[in-house]
């Protein structure tokens, strides 16, 4: 009895091995720092604006984006400020909030290309909105 149950663990544990290094995609080697900057200016009266800009992750790379953010550059009586808010999203997968404090960070983008939209909800005529991506590249090695 001793010898069928460990030639059964002995063959679960060798199936589990070898199941698991057929499935792996590759290591991943550090290769740079990604860090991108989008803006858009509020045209017209509408209620918000969006700005879509198309981001590529190369053949054989991973992006790990660690942090998005927004801001609206505000001039009031010639002070300058910057104030939070609107929102980025990455083939409409809502990705930052600032109104409603969502981040999900991080986020893995596999080889591909992805639409980043920016909107702000509380621009005026005029009023410029800044986005900024900070990711990690990866080349993925065999």
């Amino acid at each position: 009895m001793k010898k069928i149950v460990s030639i059964t663990l002995l063959v679960a544990i060798l199936s589990f091995v070898f199941t698991t290094r057929s499935l792996a995609q590759g290591n991943l080697q550090f290769n740079q720092v990604k860090y991108m900057q989008f803006s858009v200016t509020q045209v017209g009266t509408s209620s918000y604006t969006d700005a879509t800009v198309n981001i590529t992750v190369p053949a054989n790379k991973v992006w790990k984006i660690e942090t998005l953010t927004s801001s609206t550059y505000i001039s009031s009586n010639n002070l300058l400020t910057f104030s939070n808010g609107g929102r980025i999203a990455i083939d409409n997968r809502l990705l930052f909030d600032a109104n409603s404090n969502v981040q999900v960070m991080p986020h893995w983008l596999p080889p591909g290309t992805y639409t980043l939209s920016i909107r702000s909800t509380t621009l005026t005529n005029g009023t410029p909105f800044y986005g900024s991506l900070s990711a990690i590249e990866f080349n993925v090695v065999p």
